[in-house]
C-alpha cells in the first residue's frame, strides 16, 4: 500500500495551533512553522475508511482492547492488564 506525501493539504481554517496560531505566538504569519508533532498531509485512505466505519457503527462505547490490538499475536506485545 503507498501513499502520498507530496501533494500539499492546506492546514487554514482547520484549526491548526500550528498555522492558526503564528500571528498570535510570533507576530506574523510570515512563517513557516515546522512541528514534530502535527502533520501536514492527508491521512491514508485506509485510515479514514476505518474512521467512518467505526463512526458508522453508532454504538462508541469502550472497546475490548485485545480485539481492537491485533497486532498483539502477530508482533508478541504484552498489554498491560487492570488487577494483574
Amino acid at each position: 500500500m503507498t501513499h502520498d506525501f507530496d501533494t500539499p493539504v492546506s492546514r487554514e481554517g482547520t484549526a491548526s495551533l500550528k498555522y492558526e496560531g503564528r500571528e498570535t505566538y510570533f507576530g506574523t504569519k510570515d512563517i513557516t512553522p515546522v512541528w514534530v508533532a502535527d502533520m501536514d498531509f492527508a491521512a491514508p485512505v485506509a485510515v479514514t475508511r476505518a474512521l467512518v466505519g467505526r463512526a458508522e457503527h453508532t454504538i462508541l462505547a469502550t472497546p475490548n482492547i485485545r480485539k481492537v490490538c491485533s497486532c498483539q499475536c502477530r508482533t508478541g506485545l504484552k498489554l498491560a492488564t487492570i488487577g494483574k
